[in-house]
């Protein structure tokens, strides 16, 4: 069993609401969260392109004249070519 604790700060207009869904329902405002809580969809997990991640990583302390935009094409390039 996984226990987490959370701290939920929201409008004293929304806690009437889930306090009035609770004494409808005859359960805690804790319980009625707790279902909204568990209900939700999980986040959408972002796609990360690692090119540019390495990218971002590799180049930072580049003190060169080139461009990101050059360094990019580069690490391109070269990428593609070793896959061909």
């Amino acid at each position: 069993m996984i226990v987490m604790a959370m701290v939920i700060d929201f409008s004293e207009a929304v806690a009437l609401k889930v306090r009035a869904v609770a004494s409808a329902r005859g359960i805690s405002p804790t319980e009625v969260l707790v279902e909204l809580v568990t209900t939700l969809p999980d986040p959408p997990v972002a796609e990360v392109d690692w090119l540019e991640a390495f990218i971002g990583c590799g180049a930072s302390g580049d003190t060169s004249e080139r461009s990101m935009l050059q360094l990019r094409d580069e690490l391109s390039a070269a990428q593609l070519a070793g896959r061909s």
